[in-house]
């Protein structure tokens, strides 16, 4: 039987369970088939924390623990999941390009205030935001 068959049969075995088993035994199959697979199940989950904490666990990946304890409150689902691990993916790296673009600013001897003034313009941010930036990583 060939890979995808036997994929396609344990999703189906999958679609009997009716606890927040079938979630996770969904999430495993799919990331099974597709390593870059994003949760995109909109089943709600019933024991959150459980969950994500086993999730972490299973896959060594302590994001899915940590998506449950933020100001946002608790997901509802694996999409919510997903979106949360995103936004949490963009705010890092647009971190990281912030204090990039003020490591080099500072390393071609560009004064701090013209480096604030880039980038509010270069990130959209207000200056008060700007100046914090600067202070943390010149």
């Amino acid at each position: 039987m060939a890979e995808k068959d036997v994929n396609e049969k344990l999703l189906e075995q999958i679609a009997c369970f009716k606890s927040d088993f079938r979630i996770v035994a969904n999430f495993f199959v799919r990331k099974g088939e597709n390593p870059d697979y994003v949760p995109d199940d909109p089943t709600d989950i019933e024991h959150v924390d459980e969950v994500m904490k086993l999730l972490s666990v299973i896959t060594g990946d302590d994001r899915y623990e940590r998506v449950c304890n933020t100001r946002e409150g608790k997901v509802r689902n694996m999409c919510e999941v997903a979106e949360r691990l995103e936004r949490k993916g963009i705010e890092k790296g647009r971190e990281e390009g912030v204090a990039s673009f003020i490591e080099l600013c500072k390393e071609f001897s560009i004064p701090q205030r013209e480096t604030v003034m880039r980038i509010m313009k270069r990130f959209a941010i207000s200056e008060k935001a700007a100046i914090e930036k600067v202070n943390k990583y010149w």
